[in-house]
């Protein structure tokens, strides 16, 4: 467990040093980067009141999830939207389905079942993976050097789709101790913290 804390620590320390550093060059960053910090915003958000609610005694803090996932969802399919420069009609269907995975976790929440065992935390990070990889792609093929964000799609892709994967590999080992299931849990913290590094290093890059 000591190996799970420890990661967790950095991976969150890590995210609000991003934040803050991502804010202090908010004026520098084009659109799709200010989507970005508001997703790191809004991740910071839902750590801090998962952090109050357990220093409260909440016990049960599963509600807060619809809203993390949805949230995390439409903000970063946004992101890559914008950065895509789409049609304001992929809003659409962005909207519905931000929705539906809002309602279904709120639903397995509201009947006391595991709230990630539904669909939507699957297609989200699907989604998310493919179009930080399509971006990815697609920026290295117009040799867009000069855009730093290439290299925090290349971690957005690395993390969604790995952690997607580690989601899977719980699922399939029900018998999983609880010590190995915390080793697996780290790694997937070790993944957020060198995105949230990399962005550091990319805002603290970048020219007021």
């Amino acid at each position: 467990m000591y190996f799970y804390y420890g990661t967790l620590i950095l991976s969150n320390s890590l995210l609000i040093i991003a934040f803050l550093l991502g804010g202090a060059k908010l004026s520098a960053l084009h659109k799709e980067g200010k989507w970005y910090i508001c997703y790191l915003g809004f991740i910071v958000g839902v750590e801090l009141l998962t952090e109050i609610l357990i220093l409260a005694y909440v016990q049960n803090t599963g509600f807060i999830y619809p809203f993390y996932a949805g949230g995390e969802f439409f903000l970063l399919i946004s992101m890559f939207v914008v950065a895509q420069r789409l049609s304001y009609k992929w809003y659409i269907p962005i909207g519905l389905i931000t929705i539906f995975i809002f309602v279904e976790a709120a639903t397995l929440w509201f009947n006391n079942q595991n709230v990630t065992a539904g669909y939507g935390k699957v297609f989200s990070h699907l989604s998310i993976a493919c179009f930080a990889g399509y971006t990815l792609i697609r920026g290295l093929r117009h040799f867009e050097k000069e855009n730093r964000f290439l290299t925090i799609y290349g971690c957005l892709f690395l993390y969604y789709l790995s952690s997607l994967f580690l989601f899977l590999l719980l699922h399939q080992l029900t018998d999983l101790n609880p010590q190995s299931a915390s080793v697996v849990w780290g790694m997937n913290n070790i993944l957020s913290s060198v995105l949230y590094g990399v962005s550091c290093y990319i805002f603290l890059r970048l020219k007021k």
